[in-house]
C-alpha cells in the first residue's frame, strides 16, 4: 500500500492459522526544505583546454557513471566564525562541465565552502558564502580569487582549476605524492587510482607532469 498523505491507517492481517491481527499506523508528513548549493569548480589534470570541460574520469577508470559525469568530489560547508567546524557536507558528482548540485539540510548564514577530491589540493572559497536564500551559486573557475589564497591554477584564459597531485591527502604536494604516481607507474597501473591525474584511465609518464610543476611551485592547501 502507497500512502502519501498523512493521517490515521488501520490494516488487519490474517495468517495461515484464521487469525488476525490490526495493525495502526499514525502518519505525520513534515514538509522537507533544503539549500541548494550550485557549484561549478575544475580540477587541473582532467581539464581539456581544446573542449573547456574535463575527461570522464570515471568511465575511463572503468567505474559506473553517468554519461556527463567526471568524478566525486566531497563539499563541506564550514562555520565562518570557527572554520575546523563542519556544518554540512555531502558526496556529489562533479560533471565533465564543471558543475556539481550540492544539497545540504536548510541552512542560513555564511559558511567557507571547502571542496575535497581524491588526488587535487583541498580548495576552499575565498571568504564565507551567504546561504540567505534556498539557492545557492559559486563559482571557483572564474577567478584565482574565487579561492582563499587565490590557490588555484591557470587552465586557459579566464579559467581557473583545483591544482592536481595531492595524493597522499595530506594537503601538500611533495615528493610522496610523486613516489606513489612512480610506483604506480611502474606496475603499469590502470583503473579507478589516484595516481591517474589526468583520469584517461592509465597512470603513466603523462600523470606526473603536471604534478611535478607543482612540486616545484611548493603548492599546498590554503585555508583558514
Amino acid at each position: 500500500q502507497s500512502i502519501t498523505a498523512a493521517g490515521t491507517y488501520t490494516n488487519t492481517g490474517i495468517n495461515v492459522s484464521g487469525c488476525d491481527s490490526t495493525e495502526i499506523l499514525n502518519l505525520t508528513v513534515n514538509s522537507c526544505s533544503n539549500s541548494t548549493l550550485n557549484l561549478t569548480a575544475f580540477i587541473q589534470g582532467y581539464y581539456n583546454s581544446s573542449t573547456g570541460s574535463m575527461v570522464p574520469a570515471l568511465a575511463n577508470q572503468f567505474e559506473v557513471s553517468t554519461s556527463t559525469a567526471c568524478d566525486s568530489i566531497d563539499v563541506e560547508l564550514r562555520d565562518e566564525n570557527t572554520p575546523t567546524t563542519i556544518i554540512a557536507s555531502t558526496r556529489v558528482i562533479l560533471n565533465q562541465d564543471g558543475t556539481a548540485e550540492c544539497s545540504f539540510p536548510a541552512l542560513s548564514g555564511n559558511y567557507y565552502i571547502a571542496v575535497k577530491h581524491r588526488n587535487a589540493i583541498q580548495t576552499w572559497s575565498a571568504a564565507p558564502v551567504s546561504f540567505a536564500t534556498s539557492t545557492v551559486n559559486y563559482n571557483f573557475s572564474t577567478a584565482a580569487s574565487q579561492a582563499y589564497g587565490s590557490n588555484m591554477v591557470s587552465l586557459a584564459t579566464g579559467v581557473w582549476g583545483f591544482y592536481s597531485g595531492d595524493i597522499a591527502v595530506d594537503e601538500n604536494m611533495d615528493l610522496l605524492d610523486l613516489g606513489l604516481v612512480e610506483v604506480d607507474i611502474s606496475n603499469f597501473g590502470s583503473g579507478y587510482l589516484s595516481t591517474d591525474l589526468n583520469g584517461d584511465g592509465n597512470v603513466d609518464l603523462l600523470d606526473s607532469v603536471p604534478l611535478e610543476e607543482n612540486i616545484g611551485n611548493f603548492i599546498f592547501s590554503n585555508h583558514p
